[in-house]
C-alpha cells in the first residue's frame, strides 16, 4: 500500500468543509482520482475536512487536525501555535534517535498532528494561492509548521500544483517563502508562478511548472446537464448565452470578508454591473449569472445560497436586471462542480472572476474572459495562449473592451483552445507521474529522498510530448 497524505492551508475549523468553495473541488476530485489511477494501492488521507459524499467519491479518509476541533477556538492561537512547536519538536527527537542511534518510536509521533505525516509516503500540501500573503497570518504561521514536521520527519514533501506567494504582506508570509525551500518539490500550476517563486528568492527547492488537475475534472452527464436546465427554466437552443461570475476578491480588498451591508463600500462593483449592461444591450446574448462558491450552513448540514450568490444578487440589482426580464438569469440552485461544469460547458461565452470557475468552461473550449485578481489568472491563460483574455484592473472601460473582443473573436479563440488545451490535459498529468517517481525513488532508499530532484529533468517530463 502507498500512502500518501494531502493536506491544506484550505483545511477548515470543524463545522466547515473543503466543498464550499467548488474551486477547491475541481482541484481535489481529478487530484485523488489521477493519484489513484496512477498509483492504484494509493490510500489518501489527511486533515482536509469533507463531507460523506466527497470522501466517498475521492476514497480520502479525513483526520480532524487538532487546530481545527472546537476547542482550539477558546484557548486561542497562541496555545495552539506552542503545541505545534510541541510536535515540531517531537519529530526532530525522533529524527535524531533514527538516525543517530537506530531508534525507531512510532509512540513519539503518535497523535492525530504527527500520525498522517508518520503513516506517509509522500505528502502533498494543496495550497492553491493561499501559501503566502493571502493567507491569515495565524493559520500561516500554524500551517508553516506543518510543513515543517513532514519535512523533519525526511518525507518527500511537495507543494502540489499551486500558485504560492507574492510574500510581502508579513513576517508570517516571509517566513513561508523559507519553508517553502525545506521541501523536496514544488509543482506549480502554470509558468507565471514559477517565474515569480524565482523572482522572490526562492532558492534552494525545485520549481517545476506543471499544470491545474482542474481541466482534468469531468463534467456531469448531460441528462444530468439537461435536467438541471429544465428544472432552472433555461433554454439554450435560442440566442447566445454568455455565462458571468463575480467574487469579492474582484471588487474588495477584504475579498471573502464581505456582506450585504458592507458591500456597497467598494464602489468597484458598479463597474462590474456596467459591463453586464453592455453586453446585454450592445449585443444579442442572454446572461446567466452562475455561483462557484456556497456557504455551508453547520446547523443545517447544507449549503445555503450565500458568497457568489451574495455577489451576483446585488450584481443583478445594480444592473436593474429587472428590466431585462429573461435575458438575465441567475442559477437556483446549489450544484456540484461537476454540474456546474456540465453547465458551463453548455455556454457560448463565460466572463469568470472565480479562477476555477473559469477553468471550468475554457478547459471545455469555451471562449473565456478571466477577471484577474492574482498572477494565477495571468498564469492559466498564459498556458493557453489567452492573455488577450485577461482583464488587468476593474475598470467599466478596460474590462468591455477585453469581454467586447473576445465576444467579436470567439469562434478563433475556440479553436485556438481546441489546439492548446489537450497539451495542457497532458501537462496536468505528468504531475502525477512525478509523484509516482518520487514516491518509488523514497521507498528504494528507506523512505526518504537521497537528494532533491533535478528540476530541468522534471520539466523536460512535464513538457514531453
Amino acid at each position: 500500500m502507498t500512502k500518501i497524505c494531502i493536506t491544506s492551508l484550505a483545511a477548515t475549523p470543524c463545522g466547515g468543509t473543503l466543498e464550499q468553495n467548488r474551486g477547491n473541488m475541481a482541484i481535489f476530485i481529478p487530484m485523488c482520482q489521477m493519484l489513484r489511477k496512477r498509483i492504484p494501492d494509493a490510500e489518501l488521507f489527511g486533515h482536509l475536512q469533507l463531507l460523506d459524499s466527497s470522501r466517498q467519491l475521492c476514497h480520502y479518509r479525513s483526520i480532524l487536525h487538532p487546530a481545527l476541533r472546537p476547542m482550539w477556538r477558546g484557548v486561542g492561537w497562541r496555545w495552539e501555535h506552542a503545541k505545534t512547536l510541541m510536535d515540531l519538536t517531537r519529530a526532530r527527537l525522533w529524527r535524531f534517535l533514527r538516525d543517530k542511534l537506530g531508534w525507531n518510536s512510532r509512540l513519539l509521533l503518535a497523535g492525530s498532528r504527527l500520525a498522517p505525516f508518520r503513516d506517509a509516503d509522500v505528502v502533498l500540501f494543496f495550497n492553491g494561492d493561499i501559501f503566502g500573503d493571502n493567507a491569515n497570518p495565524h493559520r500561516l504561521r500554524r500551517f508553516a509548521l506543518d510543513m515543517l514536521i513532514a519535512t523533519a520527519l525526511g518525507k518527500p514533501s511537495v507543494e502540489f500544483v499551486g500558485s504560492p506567494g507574492p510574500f510581502q504582506a508579513s513576517p508570517e508570509s516571509r517566513a513561508a517563502k523559507w519553508v517553502l525551500e525545506r521541501l523536496s518539490l514544488i509543482l506549480t500550476r502554470e509558468e507565471v508562478s514559477a517565474v515569480l517563486l524565482r523572482e522572490s528568492g526562492v532558492t534552494g527547492v525545485p520549481i517545476v511548472a506543471a499544470a491545474c488537475p482542474a481541466f482534468l475534472l469531468e463534467p456531469a452527464p448531460q441528462e444530468r446537464v439537461s435536467a438541471i436546465l429544465k428544472e432552472e427554466g433555461l433554454d439554450f437552443s435560442g440566442p447566445p448565452t454568455i455565462g458571468m461570475n463575480l467574487t469579492a476578491h474582484n471588487f474588495a480588498t477584504s475579498g471573502g470578508n464581505i456582506s450585504p451591508e458592507t458591500m456597497d463600500r467598494w464602489p468597484k462593483l458598479k463597474n462590474y454591473a456596467l459591463v453586464l449592461q453592455r453586453i446585454l444591450d450592445q449585443t444579442d446574448a442572454n446572461v446567466l449569472l452562475v455561483p462557484h462558491a456556497y456557504y455551508y450552513d453547520v446547523k443545517t448540514g447544507k449549503d445555503v445560497q450565500k458568497n457568489d450568490c451574495m455577489v451576483l444578487q446585488r450584481l443583478f440589482e445594480l444592473a436593474d436586471g429587472d428590466r431585462y426580464g429573461k435575458r438575465l438569469r441567475m442559477l437556483k440552485g446549489i450544484y456540484s462542480v461537476a454540474e456546474l461544469k456540465g453547465i458551463l460547458g453548455r455556454l457560448d461565452m463565460y466572463v469568470g472572476g472565480r479562477m476555477h470557475s473559469a477553468v471550468g468552461a475554457v478547459s471545455q473550449c469555451v471562449p473565456t474572459v478571466f477577471l484577474a485578481y492574482g498572477h494565477k489568472h495571468r498564469g492559466i491563460a498564459r498556458l493557453l495562449n489567452q492573455e488577450k483574455c485577461v482583464c488587468r484592473n476593474q475598470e467599466a472601460d478596460d474590462v468591455w473592451a477585453v469581454v467586447q473582443d473576445a465576444w467579436a473573436n470567439r469562434q478563433q479563440i475556440r479553436n485556438e483552445l481546441n489546439e492548446a488545451i489537450p497539451v495542457v490535459n497532458h501537462r496536468a498529468l505528468r504531475s502525477f507521474d512525478i509523484v509516482a517517481e518520487l514516491i518509488a525513488e523514497a521507498k528504494a532508499n528507506g523512505g526518504m529522498l537521497a537528494a532533491k530532484p533535478d528540476e530541468r529533468r522534471l520539466q523536460a517530463i512535464v513538457e514531453a510530448e
